[in-house]
């Protein structure tokens, strides 16, 4: 969002305009950022914005986001002189460090069983469910601690949990990617993006 930008700049009053509303109203407390990454980009915004006088967090529709589309036209071109002035950061690494984990929500996880078969053999006690987790877990791959379902013709696709997949869908539905489609093209992108 530009705000460690701002701040090596030693502004005091800053106006954030951002096109995704989960993150706008998040920062504002009126969304509960629930995935953890979420929560430590939350906790690095709160940071970041504590020493400044005056700050304003405002959502802009994409479609009348003029100024972000002009920045991003001047970021993905060859030429270093700037006609509008404007400061730039470019960042190679997410703001937050990340650790890859694995969170398992107990029983309930559609994913638990699967994994626990891969990388241990475990099977619940109950035949008929060991019999479909055998069979379901021949579709899947585990890379890195992480489920993938294995493809055909696509590559492989990230396994999620219900509460990220529904933060990927209104990423892609209304967020930074988006689009506001049918749920059939909604379906397409989100699966060649890479995940299930």
């Amino acid at each position: 969002m530009g705000l460690r930008l701002a701040k090596s700049m030693n502004a005091k009053k800053v106006l954030l305009k951002s096109d995704s509303r989960l993150v706008i109203e998040s920062i504002k407390g009126d969304y509960e950022a629930k995935e953890q990454r979420m929560q430590n980009y939350l906790k690095l915004t709160n940071q970041l914005v504590k020493d400044l006088e005056q700050v304003e967090f405002i959502q802009v529709p994409r479609n009348l986001n003029m100024e972000a589309d002009e920045v991003v036209r001047q970021a993905s071109s060859e030429a270093e002189d700037d006609p509008l002035g404007i400061k730039m950061e470019v960042q190679e690494f997410p703001s937050i460090e990340e650790f890859h984990t694995f969170v398992i929500q107990g029983s309930t996880s559609w994913i638990a069983p699967i994994i626990f078969y891969l990388k241990d053999g475990h099977l619940p006690s109950d035949s008929d469910e060991a019999r479909k987790i055998k069979k379901r877990a021949t579709r899947f791959t585990l890379l890195n601690d992480a489920l993938y379902k294995k493809g055909f013709s696509l590559s492989y696709l990230k396994c999620v949990e219900e509460d990220e997949a529904r933060y990927i869908l209104e990423e892609v539905h209304e967020g930074i990617c988006g689009d506001h489609t049918g749920p059939k093209s909604l379906i397409s992108k989100i699966t060649k993006t890479g995940y299930f």
